[in-house]
């Protein structure tokens, strides 16, 4: 009989350490459950309120981005330029007259420069309308912007795909040179520092004290007697030797007199600088673009996570709820435990 009342006391401590401690844990989850839903709720509303619009980085092209191609790959040919064969609109052919007699006037004061300093005698100075046709600021370009080719920065695209960027490229460049100050103010300051370049000055002293030691050699097409044995145009083609002399176009090796190679005149150095920033600054523009388009789309994913996150923290909230609940119920009969052990003695005898 003494045994009862000890057991019943370990019983009622335990319970009521089993008791505290489901309180603490209780709270503990409700804590959670309560941050975790505000700040799946701020992680949504942060979502659903970002802008997806993203800025691409301001390109800059360099004096040595210019020389680069240049010093690199000598014999490198010019690719573009030269009119196109359409007529330009009268709106076109005005806007191109203001760039010839501004901007453009500019840029041919540097080329003629460079090319008095370098030319040799026999080398003719080209005039602002020529200079600007071979480079291929035309009037054309004024009329349409062409729109970026998907290969232009695809090293493995097939040859005249790629061929096709680098004329896009050159003529999108052609017509922000006529139409975009800051683009022409820095496009004749970079050609400008690059001409003064030590390297380039060494270029232009070497062509002018080289001579034509070398040889180019081109196949060409000219039309000769030559003796076709399957052909019955002669009267006596069927005797020995069998056949006739016919004229036909063979190909014959031509050769003419040149500089050795990696020797430019001027005009070819200046078309490739120009050429080569031009470029560059699409290659970089594309690489910007392409990269702000990157960040647009995952901000666009992120934003497109806002619902899930707010349906997250209203399952949570109502995880919180249960356990609040739960908390309650533990509370209720804690106190009804105590109302039961502070019972009035008449109460108790009663019993």
């Amino acid at each position: 009989m003494t045994a009862k009342p000890s057991e019943s006391g370990l019983a009622s401590r335990v319970e009521r350490v089993y008791l505290a401690m489901l309180r603490v844990l209780t709270l503990v989850v409700a804590s959670i459950c309560i941050l975790g839903a505000l700040l799946l709720a701020l992680d949504g509303g942060r979502r659903l309120l970002m802008s997806t619009d993203v800025v691409p980085e301001p390109v800059a092209i360099s004096t040595e981005d210019a020389l680069g191609p240049l010093v690199r790959a000598a014999g490198e040919e010019k690719v573009g330029g030269g009119a196109s064969g359409v007529e330009a609109s009268s709106a076109a052919k005005a806007k191109h007259a203001a760039f010839m007699k501004g901007a453009f006037a500019t840029y041919y004061e540097t080329y003629r420069r460079f090319a008095l300093a370098s030319n040799k005698p026999e080398d003719k100075l080209l005039s602002p309308a020529e200079l600007a046709s071979a480079l291929g600021y035309s009037a054309e370009a004024l009329d349409a912007e062409p729109a970026p080719s998907e290969h232009a920065d695809d090293p493995d695209a097939p040859a005249n795909l790629a061929q096709d960027a680098i004329s896009e490229a050159l003529a999108r460049t052609s017509l922000l040179f006529q139409t975009d100050e800051t683009f022409s103010t820095r496009q004749i300051e970079v050609v400008r520092n690059a001409l003064a370049d030590p390297r380039l000055v060494a270029k232009a002293a070497k062509y002018k004290a080289a001579q034509k030691t070398a040889q180019s050699c081109s196949t060409v097409y000219q039309v000769r007697s030559v003796w076709d044995s399957n052909s019955t145009a002669c009267a006596e083609w069927y005797y020995r030797p069998y056949g006739c002399p016919v004229r036909r176009s063979v190909p014959v090796e031509q050769c003419v007199p040149a500089y050795p190679e990696g020797v430019e005149s001027p005009l070819e150095t200046f078309a490739k600088l120009d050429e080569s920033y031009r470029l560059a600054w699409s290659s970089k523009t594309t690489s910007a673009q392409s990269a702000a388009d990157t960040k647009a789309a995952e901000k666009r994913e992120v934003k497109a996570g806002a619902p899930a996150a707010f349906v997250l923290a209203l399952q949570i909230f109502g995880g919180f709820l249960v356990v609040m609940f739960m908390f309650l119920l533990i509370a209720i009969e804690r106190h009804l435990r105590r109302l039961a052990s502070t019972r009035p003695a008449s109460l108790v005898a009663a019993e």
